[in-house]
């Protein structure tokens, strides 16, 4: 597979098909894997964007989750804006898993992304969001994580945001 091939996949994969979908046509997700396999060893920046918003819905039978592989080989500047973009206006799928990975980018670019997107969230946007907020070790995160406390009625969130104080 050339980096225009993978690509081309990841283009035309914006996002990926619902997981139920997949199932059915399981070949799309194994090239999906070969794409996600070969920018572990091609450093293309351009396959970063196109990851960051090819989360279809559900978990893509585990393969979503090591996209991360892949976004990690890049520097912040080359993924946050990706991140912040998708965070604040993609599909559900495509926050949810771009939540996650901004934990492993913890930066203070991302918190007012975050912050915007908690209200009205489902818990487990919620969940990654506290997560992401409270790896950002600076004032303005930690003030903002006691500002969801005082808000925020779920005690499991709330047990996680004071983790995090």
């Amino acid at each position: 597979m050339t980096d225009n091939e993978a690509i081309d996949f990841l283009k035309n994969h914006q996002p990926m098909p619902n997981d139920i979908f997949l199932n059915q046509n399981i070949e799309i997700l194994n090239i999906y894997e070969q794409v996600r396999k070969h920018f572990l060893h091609s450093f293309n920046k351009s396959c970063v964007p196109l990851f960051l918003n090819s989360f279809g819905d559900i978990n893509g039978f585990g393969v979503y989750q090591l996209v991360e592989d892949v976004i990690l080989r890049y520097e912040a500047d080359i993924v946050l804006p990706h991140l912040i973009e998708n965070i604040e206006n993609g599909t559900y799928p495509v926050k949810y898993w771009c939540t996650q990975i901004a934990a492993l980018f913890p930066d203070n670019r991302l918190i007012e992304s975050l912050k915007n997107s908690f209200n009205g969230a489902s818990f487990d946007l919620k969940y990654h969001i506290i997560i992401a907020m409270g790896n950002i070790e600076n004032t303005e995160a930690k003030d903002l994580l006691i500002s969801l406390l005082t808000k925020e009625t779920n005690e499991e969130l709330v047990d996680l945001i004071k983790s995090y104080l």
